[in-house]
């Protein structure tokens, strides 16, 4: 059983950021997405005061919103190597003086599985008054905590669609779909060295993950 990574993104929580200095300009300028990496933009770009975002056709979003900075990376194969920790840390850097209280990776992946609903039904539930044949369970969500040395992981598992751009899993259209969010707190102020710290667990967090997929549901990537 094959799996696929299909979003890598990184969240700054921010007390008060201010959406109405995104642009395209303001990240270009303040070299937070340098001119040399030869970006381009996409469409849907905007700026309002309660919500902004630039889009890349690279597959790289950048959003701010009162409380939280995201970049997104749809086009991402190995996280270690996307250009998305190094946007936020370099926007969190521009930025000292905003108050940030903690730092989050998710990693979202698909995998093809027989039969998804019926493998995690018999992986982790017993039988019981919960599955019967008079009430018959069609579904089964997953979710697990775990400690970090520095903060924690919430890991799930659930069952959704595959899209067409999903296509080269071989398999039906449903599919196991796992998420992670490492949750790590800030604790100083500025935050901006801490942040920047934080950011660099992201090939430990990938490694990780991987680790926890294969151990749990036996799948490879």
């Amino acid at each position: 059983m094959k799996c696929k990574l299909v979003q890598f993104s990184v969240v700054v929580a921010g007390k008060v950021h201010n959406p109405s200095v995104l642009n395209p300009d303001f990240l270009a300028i303040r070299d937070i997405v340098p001119s040399h990496w030869n970006w381009e933009l996409a469409e849907g770009n905007f700026t309002t005061p309660p919500f902004a975002v630039v889009r890349y056709k690279q597959g790289v979003a950048v959003t701010v919103e009162p409380q939280k900075l995201q970049v997104v990376d749809t086009e991402c194969v190995d996280p270690p190597q996307s250009k998305i920790c190094e946007i936020a840390a370099s926007y969190v850097r521009t930025l000292p003086h905003v108050r940030y209280p903690a730092v989050g990776h998710n990693f979202q992946a698909i995998a093809q599985i027989p039969d998804p609903a019926e493998y995690l039904r018999r992986q982790f539930l017993k039988p019981g008054p919960w599955d019967t044949e008079v009430r018959p369970l069609t579904a089964l969500g997953l979710r697990f905590v775990y400690p970090l040395p520095d903060g924690r992981l919430v890991l799930s598992i659930d069952i959704g669609e595959s899209s067409s751009t999903e296509s080269e899993l071989d398999g039906g259209d449903e599919v196991v779909i796992a998420g992670a969010n490492f949750h790590r707190d800030c604790t100083t102020y500025p935050a901006d060295a801490e942040v920047e710290s934080h950011l660099q667990r992201v090939p430990d967090d990938w490694t990780f993950f991987q680790r926890l997929l294969h151990e749990i549901l036996a799948i490879e990537w």
